[in-house]
């Protein structure tokens, strides 16, 4: 489910002890997970500006890097949350870590990266589908229509085929 997630919510806590909840997303495959398991991480591409995120995660003290990662995959109801620590690494400080977390399904990734959000996982919550409505990408849905729309297509061919030997038979 990380592993082929576009987006994903997270929340940090401010410096005034209240939730701050930010939208992630990049292409199937931006959230890497290490290699032991213990260890989620993902470029941090350009946004606004406005860094309140990341300076959550940076204030440090008692809640300084508490998060809650939650994912949601609509298609097959499922979502998670992941508890952790979060820091901040520079990709100039870690270039093995830059590259890999710039590089998905061995393509890289177009959009720079400056720094790499790192969380180290605490715990885990496989939530309720109860009431997740099921959505599906536009890739999705065009990969379902051209199954239907090759099958109308040979269907149209066979009525064709059978109505042309029906018409063989009658004349």
């Amino acid at each position: 489910m990380i592993r082929s997630a576009q987006h994903f919510y997270i929340s940090t806590v401010t410096g005034t002890g209240w939730p701050y909840v930010q939208h992630r997303g990049g292409p199937q495959g931006f959230v890497h997970i290490s290699a032991d398991g213990k260890r989620l991480f993902w470029p941090e591409f350009h946004g606004n500006n406005q860094f309140v995120t990341t300076g959550n995660v940076d204030r440090g003290g008692e809640d300084g890097g508490r998060v809650c990662l939650f994912f949601v995959d609509y298609p097959l109801r499922r979502r998670l949350k992941v508890f952790g620590h979060a820091r901040i690494v520079e990709a100039i400080d870690d270039p093995g870590l830059a590259e890999a977390a710039t590089t998905s399904g061995g393509v890289r990734l177009r959009q720079p990266t400056e720094r790499i959000m790192v969380v180290d996982l605490v715990a885990t919550d496989a939530n309720c589908s109860k009431h997740i409505q099921p959505r599906w990408t536009k890739a999705q849905v065009d990969e379902t229509l051209g199954l239907y729309r090759k099958d109308i297509a040979e269907l149209k061919e066979r009525i064709q085929a059978l109505e042309s030997q029906l018409g063989d038979q009658e004349g």
